[in-house]
């Protein structure tokens, strides 16, 4: 204005008091630490030398600027907690929104991991062949102001499939006359295992447990065919039985604890030593002088002139009984029998008749017996086990068994 040296400046929120002013010399002034989105008014008067104008009326009104607001984002799928089964493809699907703009970009998160970002609604990514394991996921939405928000998380769970395979490549190691390991493949997920054993032709009677893929027996038969099978557990589940699998310990040797020849040792008419792969007995009186005569003479079976003093009575080599030739054994199905009320057996008859069906817990006390008709050859037998508590079982028909498991 002509003649002004400044210009008193206030300035207010409109409806509030003046309480703010600047004094300039210039014809502006920029004020600072408003309020965004407030609509506020100022007026101005002009000091002139000795004298001042009066304030403009009616007083300038504006409006800052509202502060950008963030966006709001949320994850709509999964559910939290949702579970799935390895190998997993998962959709993850997020809402976003803008009051005072748009979304430039929604970004996934696998704890601070970045897993892929989407820019279009619906905001979503795939994740595919997922391995077993716990995911926490967060969406990160970004407006057109560089504003961001990020989501609640949702944690979803990666399970793997646990198959409870029928143990494998079974096998005999360490055969004796009276002891043998048992040995099978381990399988996977297995907690442990049930291994029946028989000697072959009799009723499976005996089992045990074990956590390792073998196991020893001891107090075996000499010369006889034995066989065992192995079942799988695993958490919440079991295999079938595995198939039979037959081995033979050693035939007991004429030679066991029979004492070893040695030069002069004291023989006497009867006397028994092992040497030369068999078992020899000194000679009555008088030949039995000559048992304690010197090595190169008088050795049993090897001595030039051993059977003046010594009679070979049996050898020391084994051989293996032969195995015994059965019909096929009782097949149950299904086995486990999981929550069924009914099981087929699958018998084999040499001839047509009667035979005498037993179920027996391991209690050994017999539940229940009927006498069936068979004919020869396979016979189908449906047998009711919807009384049985859970459990293992032997179904004896005549002088064959087979065990199931009710669970």
């Amino acid at each position: 204005q002509s003649g002004a040296v400044s210009y008193l400046v206030w300035w207010r929120p409109v409806g509030g008091s003046w309480t703010t002013n600047a004094t300039v010399t210039g014809n502006s002034v920029n004020v600072t630490g408003l309020t965004s989105g407030i609509e506020y008014e100022f007026t101005v008067r002009s000091n002139c030398s000795g004298t001042s104008s009066a304030f403009a009326s009616p007083y300038y009104r504006f409006t800052t600027l509202a502060a950008n607001k963030a966006p709001v984002v949320s994850i709509t799928s999964p559910s939290n907690g949702a579970s799935y089964t390895a190998p997993a493809t998962v959709t993850i699907t997020a809402n976003a929104s803008d009051s005072d703009g748009s979304i430039a970009k929604v970004e996934f998160f696998n704890g601070s991991t970045k897993i892929g970002e989407d820019a279009t609604s619906p905001y979503s990514i795939q994740l595919t062949n997922l391995g077993a394991a716990t995911y926490t996921i967060t969406a990160k939405a970004t407006d057109n102001q560089g504003a961001s928000a990020t989501s609640a998380a949702v944690t979803f769970t990666v399970n793997q499939v646990t198959t409870c395979s029928v143990p494998s490549n079974l096998s005999v190691a360490n055969v004796t006359t009276n002891s043998a390991t048992l040995k099978w493949s381990a399988q996977p997920g297995a907690e442990r295992y049930l291994v029946w054993w028989r000697l072959a032709g009799t009723s499976w009677t005996t089992y045990a447990y074990t956590t390792t893929n073998s196991y020893s027996l001891t107090g075996l038969q000499s010369g006889k065919v034995y066989e065992f099978t192995v079942m799988t557990y695993c958490s919440g589940t079991s295999s079938e039985f595995s198939a039979n699998y037959s081995f033979t310990t050693e035939a007991a040797s004429a030679c066991t604890g029979v004492a070893q020849y040695k030069e002069n040792g004291g023989y006497t008419a009867g006397s028994k030593v092992q040497n030369a792969n068999g078992v020899y007995q000194c000679r009555p009186w008088p030949n039995s002088g000559w048992c304690n005569g010197a090595a190169w003479a008088y050795a049993p079976g090897t001595g030039t002139y051993w059977q003046d003093a010594w009679v070979l009575v049996a050898s020391c080599g084994t051989t293996p009984a032969a195995p015994t030739v059965n019909l096929p054994e009782p097949v149950v199905n299904p086995n486990p029998a999981s929550g069924a009320k009914e099981i087929e057996v699958s018998y084999y008859s040499e001839t047509d008749g009667n035979e005498e069906l037993s179920v027996i817990p391991f209690s050994g006390k017999v539940v229940s017996s009927e006498t069936i008709k068979v004919n020869r050859g396979e016979n189908k037998i449906k047998v009711n086990i919807s009384d049985l508590v859970d459990g293992i079982y032997l179904i004896k028909i005549g002088k064959h068994s087979v065990r199931f498991v009710k669970d």
